[in-house]
Order: C-alpha cells, then structure tokens, then sequence
C-alpha cells in the first residue's frame, strides 16, 4: 500500500513535470504578427472571408505574386498555413486580423498551400503557386 506522504509526493512530481510541459509548449508556439492595413497592394488574387467562409476554395498565383484576404464578417479572422493549430507548413503565412479587416500575403515560394481560419479551423481552402 501507498503510504499518503507518498501520494503527496507523486502528486508533486506529476504537477510540475505539467507545468514545464505548458511553459515549453507555450514558448514555442509562435503568435500571429500583426495584420497589415495594405489597401493599395496590387494583389494577384483577392480572397472575401464572409459568415460562410472563404469565397474561394482554391486559387492559382505565380511564385512572387500576393494574395489580398479581405474579412467581411463582423468577427476577427486569423488567416493561417495549416496544419492546424501550429501553423507550420509556411511560416509567416500566420496573421490575425480584425472585424471588416485585410491582410496580405506574398508566396514566394511554389507549392499548394492549404490554409484555414484558426478561428473556425473547419473553414480552409488553397493557394497553388506555380514556379
């Protein structure tokens, strides 16, 4: 039998070994930079995020070229690679913006690049871009 002094002491050891892991996992995980207010971008392709999702399920860009993400919901919109919640097939492609916001992004580099709303992960679509 378990004496409780011992209990006390396994308790201890479990709550801290918790601790370090949320301290770890926090501190890697990156937040999303500031959204950037860029009305005047040139874009090669806008893509509206309304209450149903994005109006678009997949869009085709050159390398180099940008992508306009205009919010028209009331609610915030964090525009994100997937997978979800790390973000991490490309990063920097991770910004979370406001109400009635835009946020560009330029892919520089080719490939299919599935992004959802973190907010609603549910809600995702595609960018290809071609060399």
């Amino acid at each position: 039998m378990v004496k409780p002094k011992r209990l006390v002491d396994i308790a201890a050891i479990i709550g801290v070994i918790f601790f370090i892991a949320i301290v770890v996992y926090l501190s890697n995980k990156e937040e999303p930079k500031d959204n950037q207010q860029l009305s005047n971008v040139n874009a090669a392709q806008t893509i509206y995020y309304n209450d149903g999702g994005f109006d678009k399920a997949s869009v085709t860009i050159a390398k180099g070229e940008t992508v306009k993400f205009v919010n028209n919901t009331d609610n915030d919109l964090w525009v994100a690679s997937d997978p979800h919640p790390r973000h991490t097939d490309l990063p920097g492609f991770d910004a979370l913006g406001r109400a009635n916001d835009e946020y560009v992004f330029t892919f520089d580099k080719a490939g299919t690049w599935k992004y959802h709303n973190h907010s609603a992960a549910s809600r995702e679509a595609t960018v290809v871009v071609t060399e």
